[in-house]
């Protein structure tokens, strides 16, 4: 009803390489999900490391994210209203950079590498990698 075929893409899956194109050139990212068995989204994750902001069910792990980097919709959401808080995020710059810097901040702060050498120092074993 909008027009957007010519400007949303459903890629299916890529290549590693191809994937990371995307999240470079990223504006927005939507995840959702109907349950979580625990997991985190390794795709959220990599959409906040590179900057990409990202609306997700309000579920599982993504709850944990820090709500500056994340906009969190309901699991059961209508989608004229996921529509509307695409479209105002879209439309909102201001609102998107804030998110963005957030996202690769906690990324950074939470990488594998930080997260395992916290881990190593808690058991005692600092200085090991």
């Amino acid at each position: 009803e909008l027009g957007l075929q010519a400007r949303v893409v459903l890629p299916g899956r890529v290549s590693a390489m191809e994937y990371d194109s995307w999240l470079a050139r990223g504006k927005l990212a939507v995840q959702l999900r109907d349950l979580s068995k625990g997991e985190s989204s390794a795709a959220i994750a990599d959409c906040l490391s590179y900057g990409v902001p990202v609306v997700a069910s309000d579920v599982g792990a993504a709850r944990e994210l820090p709500s500056k980097a994340i906009s969190l919709v309901p699991r059961e959401i209508p989608s004229e209203e996921l529509a509307g808080v695409v479209t105002r995020m879209l439309n909102d710059p201001e609102m998107l950079y804030p998110m963005s810097m957030v996202g690769i901040e906690h990324a950074a702060l939470n990488s594998f590498a930080e997260v395992a050498s916290e881990l190593l120092k808690k058991v005692g074993l600092a200085g090991f990698s």
